[in-house]
């Protein structure tokens, strides 16, 4: 159940997400049929990937007052057919990539850890990114 989050995102916040979504096809997120922390590129996007989709800035809006917890919430997505296949029960994950720095942004643990089927479709769940405030 590893989880990752690269030392842009830390440094920079959920904003660096935001900005880069401007961009089209630059920020892409994927299913992941297994994660290891530290993967890489590579292994994230092309020998875990079973499936993906290319985020818009409209797709991950920030919230949060000042004083409160910044909320980045991924909106659900379709995300065409998958590419590959994964066992229902299986650890899946969800990895934002940048495909421009080929840099893995984020890596979170994918709750329903469905059977995956190639060729069927995908559909991404909303899920969040939370920067607390510090006590």
């Amino acid at each position: 159940m590893a989880q990752y989050a690269h030392i842009t995102l830390l440094d920079n916040g959920p904003q660096v997400i935001l900005t880069r979504a401007a961009t089209t096809n630059r920020i892409v997120q994927h299913l992941l049929k297994a994660y290891t922390a530290g993967d890489s590129y590579a292994t994230v996007t092309a020998t875990n990937s079973v499936g993906n989709v290319a985020l818009t800035a409209a797709n991950v809006p920030i919230t949060g007052a000042a004083g409160a917890a910044r909320v980045m919430t991924f909106a659900q997505v379709a995300g065409g057919n998958a590419t590959g296949a994964a066992a229902g029960g299986s650890n899946l994950h969800l990895a934002i990539v940048d495909s421009t720095t080929s840099e893995v942004l984020l890596v979170t643990n994918e709750t329903t850890d469905q059977q995956i089927v190639s060729g069927n479709p995908l559909t991404f769940p909303s899920w969040t990114y939370t920067v607390p405030q510090p006590v």
